[in-house]
């Protein structure tokens, strides 16, 4: 009698069991399938600082609405979006991943793990590249402006001194001093005076082109003069010097 109430309460748990196995099929068969398009993105080759946007698209294949939970990243350069709202089956949804390659370098693989309520649990996506350095920028280097030289015009003698030698007082002297314009302006000689008022010169009024020369033709006496004796003759002009 105790062995027919044993075996009559393990069919009943093992009925029980069975119709437990049955509802979860069928909720199963039931349940929110998340299918993507593709669960990998390969970028290619890209300059370090590109900032990249990719869509990742996906389907609810299963019968029941489909709700993403959350789409985590493991970096703070990358960011995941995703569709909030129910995904009725058949109806389409995507993950809007965004990656800041700033301060990346080389090969790289970031992962996107995608939660959900889907049968089928959490689906893995890949963001694969490489990173290379930005190009070596060249400083732009300025030439210096080079400015027209303003013209100016330049008296150079073929010499400043004269030695008369030996003479007896009272000699009356002229020497000329040859000079040549070698600016680019035209040159005006305004004054030409000796160091004593017995002393005068001659000189060109006319301008002095660049190129041409001139003549200043100096007198002097030797009267009240003995022993060592220096004239000077001070010209006066538009000469840079």
């Amino acid at each position: 009698m105790k062995k027919m109430l044993l075996m009559r309460k393990f069919l009943l748990f093992t009925l029980f069991l069975t119709k437990i196995s049955l509802a979860q099929k069928a909720d199963s068969a039931n349940a929110a399938i998340i299918v993507f398009d593709s669960l990998e993105y390969n970028f290619g080759t890209v300059t370090q600082g590109t900032v990249l946007d990719h869509d990742f698209h996906f389907t609810n294949r299963g019968k029941e609405p489909l709700v993403v939970t959350n789409a985590g990243t493991y970096t703070t350069s990358d960011v995941a979006s995703y569709t909030q709202e129910p995904i009725r089956p058949g109806a389409r949804g995507v993950i809007h991943y965004k990656f800041d390659t700033g301060g990346k370098i080389n090969a790289q693989d970031k992962v996107i793990v995608v939660y959900s309520n889907a049968v089928n649990g959490n689906v893995i996506l890949h963001t694969k590249g490489n990173v290379i350095a930005p190009p070596v920028v060249q400083p732009v280097i300025t030439p210096p402006v080079v400015r027209p030289a303003i013209p100016k015009p330049l008296l150079k003698f073929d010499t400043t001194t004269f030695d008369f030698g030996s003479v007896v007082r009272g000699a009356y002297l002229c020497h000329e001093y040859h000079f040549m314009n070698n600016g680019t302006d035209t040159l005006i000689i305004t004054e030409v005076h000796g160091s004593s008022n017995a002393d005068f010169a001659e000189y060109p009024k006319e301008p002095i082109l660049p190129g041409k020369s001139g003549i200043i033709k100096y007198y002097y006496t030797t009267a009240n003069c003995y022993g060592l004796v220096a004239k000077t003759c001070t010209v006066q002009s538009n000469s840079v010097n």
